[in-house]
């Protein structure tokens, strides 16, 4: 019998710097978290568990930008998935290529070098105890550690050269990216897990401004994802109709907290010369966050999660205003100053 090249013998459910390990064994039920776009998405076995989830990860998301937070239910705690994966004999006759626990799945995910090995895998791994249903068998040829790459930045400006990214909607192959953040001139996309495409589609959207369509830009890709990031250089044409005033920008996306902490909103104008930025601040519950004159929003201590909106308007007309939205959620014990 061959010797195996990484022992995992061990029932362990995971190191104690392994994060989800960690959080599943204080949260009944976690089975993991990822993003969609800018929704975080809870997976848990017992879905009455969301707040506790919510205060074992405030520290994590501290300062990320969070639009709403969705639970899925899961069939499989993170702590039996680790527990699966690490019974995987990886041995050097068993051409297996790469084992994980895999959230958004919710499955112990083995790769194994060709489809000839995928039955007789199979077949040990559910004789060691990993259950069927627990298992997603794959064909990956070699293992890929890049990622994280950008597929394209697009730089938005006015036709005067004025840096005008912040509220424009950036649409990716009939996808909206969400972005919303007001920064002033890139606009910074991945393109997914689609690593075959080599070009895509890219439309911008600003309120009194042409749309444009950018229907063939490249994206350099190989086998294991995005090589390099783009530069989309674009410069946005006013329209004949344009007001004064065109908008008033805080952010789409929302923001999360879990327990007291500060953080600096802005609100970006987009008007003709000579007409003042200045703006008066507003909470719509100051039980979740209360935001002074400077934009300097301060989060509430909570024992359950609660959502308000954070108001900038416009001091020169207060018919023009903006907002996004901020949960609030109970932190850790001791966190945050909780």
């Amino acid at each position: 019998m061959a010797a195996p090249l990484v022992a995992q013998d061990t029932l362990v459910a995971g190191q104690p710097d392994d994060r989800f390990a960690a959080i599943a064994q204080t949260v009944p039920g976690f089975a993991g978290l990822y993003w969609e776009g800018t929704t975080l998405v809870l997976m848990l076995v017992d879905t009455t568990q969301r707040d506790a989830a919510v205060a074992a990860i405030a520290e994590d998301m501290r300062g990320r930008y969070i639009r709403r937070v969705l639970v899925r239910k899961a069939d499989f705690d993170f702590i039996q998935l680790r527990r699966w994966k690490l019974l995987v004999p990886i041995f050097a006759d068993s051409q297996i290529t790469a084992v994980d626990a895999d959230e958004l799945r919710n499955r112990v995910v083995v790769s194994v070098a060709d489809s000839v090995y995928l039955a007789p895998t199979r077949k040990r791994l559910v004789a060691l105890g990993i259950p069927l249903r627990a298992l997603v068998l794959e064909v990956m040829r070699g293992v890929c550690a890049r990622g994280g790459v950008a597929a394209v930045a697009v730089h938005i400006r006015t036709e005067d050269g004025v840096p005008a990214a912040a509220g424009a909607r950036v649409i990716l192959d009939g996808r909206d990216t969400a972005w919303s953040s007001p920064v002033s001139d890139a606009v910074v996309i991945h393109v997914g897990d689609d690593y075959a495409k080599r070009h895509v589609t890219v439309r911008i959207d600003k309120p009194w401004y042409h749309t444009i369509v950018l229907p063939d830009v490249p994206v350099e890709v190989d086998r294991c994802g995005v090589v390099a990031t783009t530069p989309v250089p674009v410069q946005l044409t006013l329209r004949q109709d344009a007001p004064a005033i065109r908008s008033l920008y805080v952010g789409r996306r929302g923001l999360f907290a879990g327990g007291r902490s500060n953080s600096q909103l802005r609100a970006v104008l987009d008007a003709v010369p000579g007409i003042s930025d200045s703006v008066i601040w507003s909470s719509s519950d100051t039980t979740v966050a209360v935001v002074d004159a400077r934009g300097i929003m301060t989060t509430r201590c909570r024992k359950t999660y609660r959502e308000a909106f954070m108001r900038a308007t416009l001091v020169a007309d207060t018919t023009i205003r903006d907002s996004l939205v901020m949960g609030a959620g109970p932190s850790s014990p001791g966190v945050a100053g909780c």
